[in-house]
């Protein structure tokens, strides 16, 4: 009789974990339902509007996508929904790349606690007022890098899009610059594995490198001020037709708008707001979990190296959820590229895995903070309860 009741229990448990994966899916399917709710309302000052900044006031950091996007003459909500399809599309890229390995790894209970950790693709689900931001860019990137690894494809398949993302993503957004290491990193890696030859290895690392270091000049040196600002959004406003609400969502809050601050403020800000923020070490203790158990100790080393690459990050900004996330899941992507093996060092009930993904989460900055977690928000949802924070 047990033994039967073993059977039906493995059964239950194959089941569930080959279920979960859905969750990438359903999370975009109704994060896209709440994006294209601010897009028929004039468009998020941070999720749209960051994207929407352009060099209609110059040369300035953060320029090249809004320039690229706004130079089609679309309409507003045109140019929003192409946006949001550029933005899909990166997290569909991303998925398939999570997808697959989950099939490499025969959709393990340690492989689905690293993948649908809260502090990976399900952030985007938890809090989609963090998600949809430049960062996407180069998950989608090196999502692309792992690819080489699983297809018969030439390696310039992609290779070439990987690294015309990157150097778009650090030229919209200057953070991905301080994780170049890690990309460089990547590019050894497949060469390692005899995926890449060494004049590919050199020659994508040094665009990576000279990229990071252009854009780092940019952000220093073309950083903008509140006369940049006021002429980005008034061109938006006159020139393209969207309304103010696409640079201020109200009392000074979105991207466009924060160029105009002086670096002082969000550093100001971040020291003021650092006591409440402490519990974020708990969130980044938790994040790294499913790494200490099945990562072997080299892995493990490296990445608090690669942590201190976003310090400037949490130096400059409070969106410390976000990091946390960022970090983590480019870290899963580099532990895909260079095939790290999952060690299995203890063996956990399923019940763990489930709480791990089911039981916490958090969102990208503490005005925002509530105890959430997917059963919560799923909750909240289906009840009517959930109604996307402005920033």
């Amino acid at each position: 009789m047990s033994q039967i009741h073993i059977k039906e229990e493995s059964r239950v448990s194959t089941a569930i974990r080959h279920i979960l994966p859905s969750l990438l899916f359903i999370s975009l399917v109704v994060e896209t339902g709440f994006r294209t709710s601010w897009i028929r309302s004039g468009g998020h000052a941070f999720q749209d509007g960051d994207w929407l900044i352009n060099y209609s006031a110059g040369f300035i950091r953060r320029g090249l996508f809004g320039s690229l996007i706004l130079s089609l003459h679309l309409s507003s909500q045109s140019t929003l929904y192409l946006l949001l399809i550029f933005q899909l599309l990166c997290y569909v890229i991303l998925a398939c790349a999570l997808i697959s390995f989950l099939e490499r790894q025969s959709y393990s209970w340690p492989s689905l606690a690293i993948v649908l950790s809260p502090a990976a693709f399900m952030f985007i689900f938890l809090d989609q007022a963090g998600a949809f931001r430049k960062e996407i860019i180069l998950y989608a990137s090196l999502s692309l890098l792992y690819f080489v690894t699983t297809s018969k494809r030439n390696p310039q398949f992609y290779l070439i899009p990987s690294i015309l993302l990157y150097v778009l993503g650090v030229f919209s957004w200057d953070g991905i610059a301080f994780l170049a290491p890690m990309v460089v990193v990547a590019f050894f890696a497949l060469k390692d594995q005899n995926f890449i030859s060494v004049k590919q290895k050199y020659f994508y690392s040094s665009i990576v490198i000279l990229t990071s270091f252009l854009g780092l000049v940019v952000s220093v040196f073309f950083k903008g001020g509140a006369t940049e600002a006021e002429v980005i959004c008034s061109g938006l406003r006159l020139n393209h037709g969207f309304s103010r609400q696409i640079c201020d969502l109200g009392g000074g809050n979105g991207a466009i708008v924060a160029i105009g601050w002086p670096t002082s403020k969000y550093i100001n800000d971040t020291i003021h707001s650092f006591p409440a923020y402490f519990v974020y070490l708990l969130f980044l203790a938790l994040a790294m979990l499913p790494f200490y158990l099945f990562f072997g100790k080299p892995f493990l080393n490296r990445s608090w190296k690669y942590f201190l690459l976003l310090t400037p990050l949490f130096i400059l900004a409070i969106d410390y959820g976000r990091w946390i996330s960022l970090f983590v899941i480019c870290l899963i992507l580099l532990s895909m590229i260079e095939n790290q093996e999952i060690q299995s060092k203890i063996n956990l009930h399923p019940i763990f895995y489930l709480i791990f993904i089911f039981g916490w989460g958090f969102q990208h900055f503490f005005n925002h903070f509530v105890f959430l977690n997917l059963i919560a928000k799923f909750w909240a949802i289906s009840t009517g309860a959930w109604y996307p924070p402005h920033y």
